[in-house]
């Protein structure tokens, strides 16, 4: 709960900042127009102006530059891929917040159950405000196009199931199907010659697209192991999961590892 106070507190204090600089940004727009027009102003001049003394004009303007660096610091630069990685890094946060409301659910009292069942389905609520279903469907399209088919195989599976038009263990293992299309679309990338034998350890290392990518994709390898087991036993009709547990835990972790990876 501390880290994440911490991060819940960072992340709202760049909003804040955010929201304030937006508030500023007329008069940053105002200034730059100003500063434009001298530029164009000055470009422009005749000949014959070059005579006439700029001094004062250049103090000001030296004036001007110190006045307004120092109290308009420069933002940092963000990479339209931040957006991604932000998000992903945040979704498998999420995914060990699953995983632990899994456990206290398997406590099987009525207190705990009731719990774990309310909190998915906030959760469910929040992945689709967040388009989390479309999103991944576009990574797969862009990154792996020749597995989007078992994405779509898995999505029809799933709504048929909860529209009790097709069984459950239909709809798991069309997940579990979509899982092993993109394992082995990552595992085969992360090769430099054919055949070479490949761990998903080393993978996360070859293909990690920030610093802390490798970490958080080997603690996808989990995540996964726990979701596939959960799916073969579904599709062996021997396990007790939700059509919309498995398919909210398989989302994630395809969002997470698509947003890690180069």
């Amino acid at each position: 709960m501390d880290d994440l106070k911490k991060l819940q507190s960072h992340l709202r204090t760049w909003l804040g900042r955010y929201r304030q600089a937006s508030e500023i940004a007329p008069a940053v727009q105002e200034a730059a127009d100003e500063v434009d027009w001298q530029i164009d102003t000055l470009a422009s001049r005749p000949p014959e102006a070059q005579n006439v003394s700029t001094a004062q004009l250049d103090e000001q303007a030296r004036l001007a530059f110190l006045r307004v660096s120092s109290v308009l610091p420069q933002m940092p630069e963000y990479p339209p891929s931040l957006t991604l990685g932000v998000n992903s890094i945040t979704t498998s946060s999420s995914s060990a917040a699953n995983s632990y409301i899994l456990c206290v659910a398997d406590i099987g009292t009525p207190s705990a159950v009731s719990w774990a069942n309310q909190s998915f389905d906030s959760y469910r609520t929040l992945q689709e405000a967040h388009r989390r279903h479309e999103r991944v469907r576009e990574l797969i399209a862009r990154r792996f196009p020749t597995v989007l088919s078992r994405f779509d195989s898995a999505v029809r599976a799933y709504q048929q199931n909860r529209v009790d038009v097709g069984p459950l263990s239909a709809a798991a293992l069309e997940m579990r199907t979509l899982l092993d299309g993109v394992q082995g679309e990552l595992l085969e990338r992360a090769r430099k010659s054919p055949g070479e034998r490949m761990s998903w350890s080393t993978m996360s290392e070859r293909l990690a697209s920030t610093a802390s990518g490798p970490d958080v994709l080997r603690s996808q390898e989990t995540v996964r192991a726990s979701l596939y087991s959960d799916l073969s036993a579904v599709a062996k009709q021997r396990g007790v999961r939700s059509i919309e547990n498995l398919w909210t835990r398989t989302l994630d972790h395809l969002f997470v590892v698509l947003g890690e990876t180069e």
